[in-house]
Order: C-alpha cells, then structure tokens, then sequence
C-alpha cells in the first residue's frame, strides 16, 4: 500500500544524487512511498515498476544498483527473500502514528524505530485507557491537561499495550526522565545549545535527504532609512523576568490553565504543548508583553510553532520540525 511522505528541498540539490539519472532519482521519491514505517520493502523489480514508475521506459534493477552504489539503498537478502533499507529513513520521514511497524526483517546491525510487533496508539486504545485510569492523572490526580503516556517510550522499544500505557497531566508527563527534563515547564529556560539543536539541525550534502538549507537574507542598502526603536520598558516585561518572578508554589503554566481545556476540545496531545512551550520561550526570548500566558494560549491555539498538523482521521500528528524538536529534547533527558 501506498503512502504520503516527506521530501525536502535539499532533496533536488544533492551533487551525489545528480549523479544519478531523473529517472532515477523519480524513482528513490517513489520507493519512499512504497517502504513500510521502518523504510523497508521487498526488492522485487517486476512489482516496483508498475507501482512507482508505470508509463516510464526504465529498468527498475539498473536504477536501484544506481542508488545503492551511491549508498542510498541498501539491499540484503533474509529466508531466501531480497529486500530493500532505505539509508538514513529515520532521519527524513516521519510515518503516521497508526502507521502499523514492519513485518520485513530489518538487515543486520539495523534498530528500528519501534519495536518488533508495535501496536500504534488508537483512538479505541486511547478511550479504554482513559476509561481504565478514571481520567486523572496516575501521579498527581489532575483532571486537566491529560494524555496517554507509554510508560517505555516508544523510542526506547515500548509499545502500546495496557500494561504500558499510563494517563498523566502535561506536569508529570514533563517531569519523566526519559521524555522531557522537568526545567522544560518548571526551571528557567532551556540551555542555548539545547536551543540551538531544536531550532536548526546541520545540513550534510552526503545525506539521504539533506535538510533544507538557510536562507540568507538580503543585503540591506547602505542608504535606507533607519527605522526608530521603541524604547525599552514602555510596557509589558520580559518573559524571562516574569518566570523568574513567580512565585515558588505556582508554575508558568498551570494544569489547570485554560489552554488545557481548548487542547481537550480538539484532541491535542498534552505533550504538543509541552513542546510549544519550550518553542515559545525560545522565541519570545527579550520581547516584552503584559499578560504571557495569554500570548502563550494565542502561540498554540494559532499553531504558531508549527509543530503539529491535523490527519485525516480528525487526530493530530507531529510535524517535521515538531519531531526534530521532539527528538532534541528526548535527546537531552
């Protein structure tokens, strides 16, 4: 079966990809949509033909030793059978969350994204477990701010059977070592390298699917006008003093702030706000507002990080740029 993926400009500007004919090239974007979550598929060059380049004149085995010579494919065999791994798939795509896990072999030395077997998170699961847990939170009983939480991370090779799925409000889901570190909702803000990982990830031309690169922008002319400042300390405070100014009993944002409510009303995951959470802080960073918590509300209600996008089926997914933030902060807990 079929599915959507990604693509990325840098994609077109790859010298070691040029190298390769269109044609070819046509037909590395059309795999990708034949490959399993893991980026896997079954090398079987009279089947691929029709269903990823169909009115085209091209020997598909010609074309796939073209990119696996170039280290884009890697082909292996397993019982007999051959198939394809595409290098680097973790790193570019970002398979749906129901999207089932593969049932090809991985090749040698290959660790998965998920573990052998991974059930995904549905919406019936999702209800059950609330059900089971009475809607509250399993550390601390709070009822707002809830989502399901895999007790072993799915990255870490958990799945999502009853016995590790918990609910826990955005506070506690935060606090876990092994998904956010608590300084992300609780202390000041993150560490700039930190920020700097989540917010730009380096660009290598020898990658599968290089990620976009900067934009330089224009050069301003030596004559325009320059604009007047405002002042500093007109109005409103910097949201760094205002975090630093509350007290020590009462958080940033609460588990019972309204952005709760409105995350429950259309189904989005507590832990998105977590991670818009950790977005604004670094994008506000020497701005000045009256109210933030309310700024904060209009970031996620507005989408403005842009970290998550809505699925057909009425959920929610993370975006590119939400699962490389993800990612970042996954990596510093």
């Amino acid at each position: 079966m079929s599915r959507a993926r990604n693509i990325k400009p840098g994609f077109f500007k790859n010298d070691i990809l040029a190298e390769c004919s269109a044609t070819t090239r046509l037909l590395f974007i059309a795999l990708w949509c034949e490959a399993d979550r893991e980026g896997r598929l079954e090398y079987r060059p009279k089947r691929i033909k029709p269903a990823c380049l169909p009115y085209d004149d091209v020997d598909i085995e010609d074309a796939v030793a073209e990119l696996a010579d170039r280290g884009f494919l890697s082909l292996y065999e397993s019982a007999g059978a051959q198939y394809i791994q595409i290098v680097n798939w973790a790193k570019h795509q970002n398979p749906h969350h129901k999207e089932v896990g593969s049932e090809i072999p991985a090749p040698p030395g290959h660790i998965d994204t998920v573990c052998a077997g991974y059930i995904p998170l549905s919406n019936t699961i999702r209800n059950r477990i609330y059900a089971r847990d009475g809607r509250v939170c399993k550390e601390c009983g709070a009822t707002h701010g809830l989502s399901i939480d895999h007790i072993v991370p799915v990255s870490r090779g958990g799945n999502s059977t009853d016995d590790n799925l918990q609910v826990l409000c955005l506070g506690c889901n935060v606090r876990k070592g092994n998904k956010f570190h608590a300084s992300i909702m609780d202390d000041s803000c993150m560490a700039k390298a930190s920020v700097k990982q989540i917010a730009s990830c380096p660009t290598d031309s020898l990658l599968l699917i290089p990620d976009s690169l900067q934009e330089i922008p224009p050069a301003v002319p030596a004559d325009a006008p320059i604009k007047p400042s405002k002042p500093k300390g007109a109005s409103g405070i910097e949201l760094q003093t205002w975090i630093d100014s509350l007290p020590a009993d009462q958080d940033a944002i609460a588990d019972d702030d309204p952005i709760f409510d409105y995350a429950d009303s259309i189904g989005l995951p507590a832990n998105y706000i977590a991670l818009a959470w950790a977005w604004f802080k670094t994008s506000m960073a020497g701005k000045r507002k009256k109210d933030w918590r309310a700024h904060f509300r209009n970031a996620v209600r507005n989408g403005w990080p842009k970290y998550w996008w809505p699925t057909d089926d009425g959920g929610w997914r993370l975006s590119p740029a939400g699962e490389q933030a993800k990612r970042a902060m996954d990596a510093q807990s």
